[in-house]
Parts: C-alpha cells; sequence; structure tokens
C-alpha cells in the first residue's frame, strides 16, 4: 500500500564531480520531487563536493529531508559505474526497497508515478533506448570476450524506479565478471544502467517493462513539446537547449 511504499521509498543522487551541488539544474531535480510526489520522501544525495550543497541552505535541506552523504571523487562513466554496482545498493538502509534514482539532468514531470509503480509492480522500469544493447565477457581460457546470449534495449538509469534488494542480487550474481559493451573498440564496461538491464532481464531475476510503459514513465531525450504536454512522469536529458525558449536564463 502507499504508506509502506512511502516508508521504503527514498529518491538517490549520486555526483561525484568536484563541482557545487547548486545550479539550476540540481534545484529543478530536487524541487520537481518535492511538487510531484504524493509524500516528502527522503532523497540520499552521494556528493564529492559536501561543502556548497543548496547553497548550504540547511532550513531547505532539513525540510526537504536531504542526507548528504560525502563520497571519494567520480570523474568518469567507468567509475560511476563501478560505484553504484558495488557500493550503492549496500550503503542505503535495509529497509529501503523502492528507489528513484535520478541524475542532474532529470525531473520529475506530473503527480500519479506512485500509483504507475504500484500498480504494475516494476521491478526497474527507465527510458528505452534507441538502439539493442548486449555485454561481451572475457573468457580465460579463450584469451578474448565472447558476446552474451540476449539484448536489451531498455531502461536507461537517468531517471529510473528500481527495487534495491534485485539491484543487490544481480550486482552479487554478476559484478566480478569481466565484461565490456558490445560493439566498442575501446572495451569500455556496460555502464550500470545496461549492467543491471542485461544480466536483471536476461537472466529472469528482473521483471521486463514493456516499451509503451518505459515511455510512460520517463522520456529521453525529453522535448519541449513533451514538456509541455507531461507525456510522461518523468524526463531526462533535454534534447536541445534552442527547444527550451521558455526555460532560458535570458
Amino acid at each position: 500500500n502507499l504508506e509502506d511504499y512511502v516508508m521504503r521509498s527514498p529518491i538517490v543522487f549520486v555526483d561525484g564531480r568536484n563541482r557545487s551541488i547548486n545550479s539550476y539544474e540540481d534545484y529543478m531535480t530536487f524541487t520537481s520531487f518535492k511538487a510531484f510526489s504524493a509524500a516528502n520522501y527522503p532523497i540520499f544525495a552521494f556528493v564529492a563536493n559536501t561543502d556548497d550543497f543548496l547553497n548550504n541552505d540547511y532550513n531547505k535541506i532539513s525540510d526537504w529531508r536531504i542526507n548528504v552523504i560525502k563520497i571519494p571523487q567520480i570523474n568518469s562513466l567507468e567509475l560511476y559505474t563501478d560505484f553504484c554496482i558495488k557500493e550503492l545498493y549496500y550503503r542505503l538502509p535495509n529497509i529501503i526497497e523502492n528507489v528513484v534514482t535520478i541524475q542532474p539532468d532529470a525531473m520529475l514531470l506530473k503527480n500519479g508515478w506512485e500509483d504507475f509503480v504500484l500498480s504494475n509492480n516494476f521491478d526497474f522500469i527507465g527510458a528505452h533506448w534507441r538502439h539493442n544493447a548486449r555485454v561481451d565477457q572475457f573468457f580465460e581460457e579463450h584469451g578474448y570476450f565472447l558476446p552474451l546470449n540476449g539484448f536489451v534495449n531498455r531502461c536507461n538509469g537517468g531517471f529510473s524506479f528500481r527495487k534495491a534488494s534485485k539491484m543487490r542480487q544481480i550486482s552479487h550474481e554478476f559484478s566480478g565478471l569481466e565484461l565490456r559493451e558490445s560493439g566498442r573498440d575501446d572495451n569500455r564496461i556496460p555502464m550500470e544502467d545496461l549492467f543491471y538491464s542485461f544480466f536483471g532481464f536476461n537472466s529472469g531475476i528482473l521483471k521486463v517493462p514493456t516499451l509503451k510503459e518505459c515511455d510512460l514513465w520517463c522520456q529521453d531525450p525529453l522535448s519541449f513539446g513533451m514538456y509541455k504536454n507531461k507525456v510522461s512522469f518523468g524526463g531526462h536529458c533535454p534534447k536541445m537547449i534552442s527547444e527550451w525558449p521558455e526555460c532560458s536564463h535570458n
């Protein structure tokens, strides 16, 4: 029920860059959740720079129930992925099960997302990708990477809902493998959202949302028309700054 959901649900924000967390985008991210949520959910903000967070407005930080947690600097997508897979879901209180992850370029657009999540009992949902992604594993006996069976075209992690216990299960079972994202010449490891999607959906650990459900949850990239029409509960990655004249700082 909603009461139980509220008790066990935080918003998780991770930004390990050495920057002040007080830009327009940061305020937009947090404000949108406070405006369009059924409850004042706690926020767990894992950041490298804790000295300048929302302009050190401690009344707002307290009122918004933000837990500011210092982490080492994260200066690459690979380090961000490593943190999300090996640390993030183990550092949340055990009571927490329902997690909304949000990045600084994402926001909530309208009310009702809790009912959407509860009525569909999602394990993991985010925007869908415009391509089919897969993962390769390095096999020592062969001396090279081989593609694993299956592919995924969902779910982007910029604005997503996840069950923490499922994320920990996937991390426990698959984080020890030597992996790369298929089709990349640089052997880059799979980003955390691809890691959880690929192994979670193909192993059967996670319930797979439909593409339509992904679209209803989040649009990525988010155009200004989508924003005005509120076609999804959230949006990630504004498409082009020129499409957002009414949101311009000028």
